[in-house]
This record gives structure tokens, sequence and C-alpha cells, in this order.
């Protein structure tokens, strides 16, 4: 397994980050009615106030062949770009696999290599959307060989009378020289605790630079029909040295051509647990869930964490109404297996704080599972995040996006709650909305221990340039008190939805 730095080292390290050049990679299956929408905000100039960026689009074909290159200075507060769009100017006709890496570069330090951009898919007015995941290195990052076990995703497994419908993939992409010879990833399908049901290598070494593929798990596994039954989840051992291999991953709905993405985490082995509290009335870590009426939430920690034993206290809050405690405590015990664990909102709750005590590991990785209420359908948000430690660094600031056209709502969601409640304040700031042409201010008051949701469609009902073009938007949150966290949604009734966590 890969070393990890202990989270709060991490965190001090990136202090002292230095970097030129960030990028990401994502998968490309363009199709008739399908696109894939680079969105991103110029956080860059708007955070850090660096005026010099430029991004660069370079499109591949499945073999590494570079079909399309375009780059263009940074210069909008939102900004989004249609890969399709991209692949017609060069001629491309018909269906298109391959992968795209965003790269932005800067004679400034942009401080992270990884660049807060989404990835959004779309297919006949449905969308998904996942935030930047692996990348090539750069030339000054170690290129030593590095092992993973990428995992922590929902996986889908529906049939009809032509086979599979609905079934996971994972999309594994190349640096930019060749696998070498004899190099697998291996896959396996695994129970509830995390024990192995199934397990395949799986050839790479055809790869050549710049090369990707996407495997979906019928491929891998043409004794599916039986394992599925289980409803397996998926873990991929990758070693690599060039990339960065967090992969884009997910559930293929094949009659659809539809990509439902999120990415992977890595099993954490390594043992790192949250510092004790300072204060008798604080805890170590939190895991927190919040929706909006229209929306159902599912909440699932799978058995991929480093074991520890910790204690659990439930805060609930209800719309309209203040958190209070839940009657209901428990404990995850030491084993790793044992520590999966579910939950659902209930109706009519809007907020669920789960304190952690004890020996928690700082990374808890968890899965987001938005749904529209009462909608008839399988679509669901796969948002990966998980528990956060007190280490995790305070934050005035906070962005993301969404989607206010073709029958699509959108709701930022912020909580504002500390790992010492006795200490939490009010907070209040300003959201400020962007798109094509337009820049809108919505004032943000929230009370202490508490959240608050805010429709953008809503707050962009007077802003008729908010209805043209392809509809995305971008926001940027700043609060007075540097505390919380956020998500956004975007739905339509039928129950079609995506979303991400905020940056």
């Amino acid at each position: 397994m890969t070393t990890q730095a202990p989270l709060a080292a991490a965190f001090d390290a990136r202090k002292n980050f230095h970097t030129n050049r960030a990028s990401a990679v994502f998968p490309l299956r363009n199709r008739a009615g399908g696109d894939l929408h680079i969105v991103f905000l110029d956080y860059w100039r708007l955070k850090n106030d660096i005026e010099n960026v430029v991004v660069t689009y370079r499109l591949y074909d499945a073999a590494g062949r570079l079909v399309q290159r375009q780059s263009q200075p940074i210069q909008a507060a939102h900004n989004e770009t249609s890969m399709a769009a991209l692949l017609a100017a060069t001629g491309v006709q018909g269906d298109f696999d391959g992968s795209v890496e965003v790269e932005i570069i800067s004679t400034a330090n942009i401080g992270f290599p990884f660049p807060a951009i989404m990835g959004i898919y779309e297919s006949n007015g449905l969308f998904s959307g996942v935030h930047s995941a692996g990348r090539i290195k750069n030339t000054d990052e170690p290129q030593k060989p590095a092992t993973s076990q990428e995992t922590n995703w929902t996986c889908k497994y529906e049939r009809d009378a032509q086979g599979w419908a609905v079934v996971p993939f994972v999309h594994f992409f190349n640096s930019g020289r060749p696998v070498q010879a004899g190099a697998t990833i291996d896959v396996a399908l695994r129970g509830d605790r995390g024990q192995v049901l199934a397990q395949k290598a799986v050839a790479i070494d055809g790869l050549g630079p710049f090369a990707s593929r996407l495997f979906t798990l019928d491929e891998v596994f043409p004794e599916l029909d039986t394992l599925a039954a289980a409803n397996p989840f998926v873990s991929v051992r990758v070693t690599a040295d060039a990339i960065f291999p967090r992969l884009v991953v997910g559930n293929l709905y094949r009659r659809l051509d539809f990509l439902e993405v999120t990415h992977s985490f890595p099993w954490s082995e390594f043992a790192d647990f949250c510092p004790p509290p300072k204060s008798p009335s604080a805890y170590p870590s939190m895991l927190t869930a919040q929706t909006a009426r229209e929306l159902a939430l599912n909440v699932k920690v799978f058995p991929t964490n480093c074991a520890g034993a910790f204690d659990v206290a439930t805060q609930v809050k209800a719309f309209g109404e203040p958190l209070v405690a839940d009657p209901s405590r428990f404990q995850l015990q030491a084993a790793a297996g044992d520590q999966a664990y579910e939950f659902e909102l209930a109706d009519g709750e809007e907020f669920r704080v789960l304190e952690l005590r004890g020996q928690v590991p700082s990374r808890l990785n968890a899965s987001y599972r938005y749904r529209v209420r009462g909608a008839q359908s399988t679509f669901s948000t796969d948002i990966a995040t998980g528990a956060k430690s007190s280490v995790y660094p305070p934050k005035w600031r906070h962005w993301g996006h969404g989607r206010v056209v073709g029958g699509y709502r959108s709701v930022m969601l912020y909580r504002n709650n500390t790992h010492d409640p006795a200490s939490t304040k009010p907070n209040e700031g300003v959201l400020t909305i962007y798109g094509a042409g337009f820049t809108h201010e919505v004032p943000v008051k929230v009370a202490a221990e508490s959240c608050v949701a805010i429709r953008l469609d809503e707050a962009l009902r007077d802003v008729p340039a908010a209805r043209e073009g392809n509809g995305f938007v971008s926001w940027m949150l700043t609060m007075k008190e540097p505390v919380g966290e956020t998500f956004w949604v975007s739905w339509r009734d039928d129950g079609a939805i995506f979303g991400e966590h905020g940056f």
C-alpha cells in the first residue's frame, strides 16, 4: 500500500508548496447527444490575485494519439469549455474514446498541483460531475513506483434483456512513457466487510504513452451475473510512478450512453489518528450530512479505513428547528471491517452531525449519495469526501458550481458548526454567483451550530443572462468566520441529479 503522511503533516506541508503547473486527467467517452464540459472558477485571480494563468486542453484518443490541443488565457471569472466542440473542430466524427488532460500554467506560484476544476458529463440532458482526480506528475516531482488500492465508490448493477444495462467502470490512464511489460491492475470485488469475493489481474502493458482505457466490470468478470447478487464494491490495485492514480470511476448506463462519475479514494492502512481535543467541550472529528427539502441523502462509510475504535454521538436538526442531541450513541470497533456504516437522513431532517470521539482515523472516507426525493429513478450523486478532522485548515472562502437551465434547480449547502460547539459563532458573508456575462451577490447569514441552503436558480430569477448558453454557473462564498464546508446539488423533478462538494 502507499505510505501516507499523517494528515496534519500533509496540511502543514502545503504551506511550502511551490508549483507553476497543475493538471488533471478525465476520461472522454463522446457519443451522440453527449459531451464533457470542463467548468471552473478563476479562483487563482479571485482568491489569490494571480492574473497570468493559461489553460491548455490536450485531447488524446484511447491509443494515446494527440487529436486536439488548445490553449487560452483565463480571463473570465466563470469558465466552461465543451470537449465535443473541440473534437468537432478537428473533424472527428462518430463515437470517440480517450482522455483529456487539462493543464493550468502560471509564472506565479499556484501552490497546489491539482486544479480546482470540474468535469461535467452530459448525455441527452442528463449530467454527472467529478472534480479533478488523477493527474500526470510534474517533471520536478519524484517518479518512483508506489502502490495504492483505489476504492470507495457506489457500485450499481442492473440487467435487462440485452445484458448489463448499468455496470461499474474504472478509467485508467497512462503518462508520457509506455507501461512496463507485464504490468497489470488488480480488480477485486469485495463484500460488506471488505472481504475479497473475486479478483482478476487486468493487463495494461499494451498501453502506450498517454493511452487510456475505460474498463467495465462485466468485461473484467464474465461471471458477474453470479457475483453481483452480493452487491459488491470494487477496489483496484494500481502501481504507478509518473501518474497520481486517483481514478475517475463510477457507473456506466449503457442504454443512455451516460457516465455517472465520481473519483476513487485509496484504501487506508496507514495508522494516523486525530489529535485529542484541547477543550473538554470539543471532539476530534465530525461526519456531517446536510440536505434540502427536495433531496434525499444517504451517506456510506466503506470498510476501507485504518483500524480504530471511537464513540459516536449524534446531533440532528429538523427543517426550521435548532440542532439538538439525539439519544442514539454507538461505537465503531477497532477492526477496519467493523467501521462500515451507512445512514439516511429521515423525512424532515435537514442536518445531522456525528461527533466522533476516541481513536478516530484522520482519514475517514465517505460517499454522499443525493437523490431527488420521491422520484422513481436510480440516478444519484456519489460525492467522495468524508469526516472532517480538527486538523483541517480554516476556510473563509468556498466555491463550486451548479446548473440553472433545462428544468434544473440548484442549491448551495453550507454548515456553520465546529469541533467545539461551545465556541461556535453566528456567521455571515456573501455568496457571489458568476456566469457568462453576469455577477450576482446574495447576503448570507447563519446561526451558530446550524446550516443554510441557498437556491441558486431562485437567486438568479431576475438575471436573464443566467439562462443563456449552457446554463452552468460558478459561485464563491466568503464568510466572516473561517469554518464549515459546502456542497452543491443540481436536479430535475424527474430524478436527474448531479453535484459535488465545494472547493
